[in-house]
């Protein structure tokens, strides 16, 4: 896949589809695995600086025992809570919202959403001891690729007679947490997690939170915590389900999703959610596995991927103040390969993965309906087409065109494609018959006239070129080594390229030589079947890999 042109423009006005991380500088916080921020890196210590992020939220009732203390909880009448920063409480029992957070990524993938935040908790309000108090600030939820992770918190207590400094906490661990795509908004995902604790341990003490946070409080306090007199605990002990949603930086390509037209194709980019302030994104296309398939940032598989681009951030650069920008890219796909996606990297080494994404793949139409993409010759037929060697054969009442694989090749048509790989040479028109059977009004004459003055071709001794003919497999090995050599004619054989190939062969020395260069393999059983008529499938076989050597 190549590229052609990149433009990127700051849209002037308009708000930003993925919302501006925008807030206050954030104290609790979310982290999120790989899985999130769709790459790896290579130094974990690595942290970018902080995004504030306006759609970042994340809600958490600690456990049904303890909203049911507070007013809107059943019975509801006993404490209150005080919430402080970014949170609410509902009351109807459903516990706390954090919102307005900021987000970072470290270089190992893991994303860090935080909340500026404080829960104040007076469970005794209402028994007429109001001193008595849980404060809960800067949770931090931690997950990696797999799910697994843990919920911690700055953790401190006072009790009827003593209380306890803060500490940092472990709330709830658990393992197979989700991250799910909104269906509408690719850029929006939603968290969800349930801790493993459910009531572990023996008797007399049955923890339904980790022993680091029930330890962490006060003795007065830690039956909210745990279950007592039961193996088995105490269900509206157990800590709850814990969920959020976010939005990221991302991109979206604009279109119907409809299959692009095989050949060159602009790509309308839209960014949004990127922070003006940092060096900017790398744009760059390629096959839709490719992330998967090699998991690595951008310096290290930039051979990977094309079409590239640069979104500069900075003073002066590319990134708008609302965190958005728009780019294209001309792109054209790389033969047998339709599905593509735009990936964003993170730029100039910085350790922010928190803008790796990619677009909803996209494809590329294969120029030819009656042969299949993934097919043996889909490489060289696709190059045929995308060069322009090959327009195909028009379809009376359709806006398609066929290639027709398995038809032979004619001869007229052989001369118009070498003349096309020449790339089309300036040549007067055709003036004179260049063969008897070739007329000045022949659809071809131009190009077989050409071909017949560089030496590829010579005809019959009868003067005629027989145009209409199917071209045979050595007469196509002769012209394909003119071609490559300058219109010289091969030297003798010395030893059998094929069986079916003597040494004594015309066209013996063009044959080894196309055996040799990789151009012609023959077939399984050892032959080359010189005197069979070649398809126009294996004819594309014959100038694909007579242009590209490696294949």
């Amino acid at each position: 896949m190549t590229t052609t042109r990149s433009t990127i423009n700051r849209p002037r006005t308009g708000p930003s589809r993925l919302h501006r991380w925008g807030g206050t500088t954030a104290v609790a916080a979310v982290v999120l695995g790989g899985f999130l921020a769709g790459g790896q890196g290579t130094a974990a210590a690595e942290q970018s600086a902080p995004e504030p992020t306006s759609a970042a939220s994340f809600t958490w009732r600690i456990s049904e025992y303890v909203t049911s203390w507070l007013p809107g909880g059943t019975p509801g009448t006993q404490g209150t809570s005080t919430e402080s920063g970014h949170v609410t409480r509902a009351n109807n029992g459903s516990g706390w919202t954090f919102t307005d957070g900021v987000r970072s990524v470290s270089a190992a993938g893991v994303t860090t959403i935080a909340f500026d935040a404080t829960v104040d908790i007076r469970p005794y309000t209402n028994f007429g001891i109001p001193t008595v108090q849980i404060l809960i600030k800067n949770p931090v939820l931690s997950v990696d690729a797999a799910g697994t992770g843990t919920l911690k918190a700055t953790v401190s207590s006072v009790g009827q007679t003593t209380s306890t400094p803060a500490v940092v906490a472990t709330l709830a661990d658990f393992t197979g947490a989700t991250v799910t795509p909104d269906g509408t908004n690719p850029a929006l995902s939603t968290f969800a997690a349930t801790p493993s604790y459910a009531g572990t341990g023996v008797a007399p003490r049955v923890d339904s939170f980790p022993v680091t946070f029930v330890n962490a409080l006060d003795a007065s306090l830690q039956p909210f915590f745990f279950a007592t007199g039961s193996t088995s605990g105490d269900p509206k002990k157990v800590a709850a389900p814990i969920s959020g949603q976010w939005t990221a930086p991302g991109i979206t390509v604009a279109g119907d999703g409809s299959p692009l037209p095989w050949g060159t194709s602009t790509l309308n980019i839209t960014g949004k959610g990127y922070n003006p302030a940092s060096p900017g994104v790398y744009l760059a296309v390629g096959p839709v596995d490719v992330r998967t398939t090699n998991p690595t940032d951008w310096n290290t598989n930039a051979a990977l991927y094309s079409a590239f681009a640069w979104v500069r951030g900075g003073a002066g650069g590319d990134i708008a103040a609302d965190g958005s920008f728009t780019t294209t890219l001309d792109v054209k796909p790389v033969p047998g390969q339709s599905k593509y996606a735009v990936y964003t990297f993170r730029a100039h080494g910085m350790p922010d993965r928190s803008q790796d994404s990619a677009t909803a793949p996209f494809e590329f139409r294969f120029p030819f309906p009656d042969y299949p993409a993934a097919g043996e010759f889909a490489a060289p037929i696709a190059w045929m087409a995308q060069e322009g060697i090959s327009t195909g054969f028009e379809v009376p009442g359709y806006s398609t065109r066929e290639f027709k694989p398995n038809d032979n090749a004619a001869r007229d048509a052989a001369a118009a494609f070498f003349y096309r790989l020449a790339g089309k040479p300036a040549t007067p028109a055709c003036t004179t018959a260049p063969f008897t059977d070739v007329k000045v009004n022949h659809q071809f004459c131009k190009e077989i006239s050409w071909a017949k003055s560089v030496g590829l071709i010579n005809g019959f001794t009868t003067g005629k070129y027989h145009s209409a003919d199917p071209i045979d497999r050595a007469a196509f090995a002769a012209i394909t080594y003119r071609f490559a050599n300058n219109g010289a004619r091969a030297p003798k054989c010395t030893s059998q390229p094929f069986t079916d190939v003597k040494v004594k062969d015309e066209f013996c020395g063009e044959i080894a030589w196309a055996a040799a260069q990789g151009i012609t393999k023959g077939h399984d059983d050892g032959t080359f079947l010189p005197n069979e008529k070649i398809t126009r499938q294996a004819l594309a076989a014959f100038l694909y890999r007579l242009t590209h050597p490696a294949v």
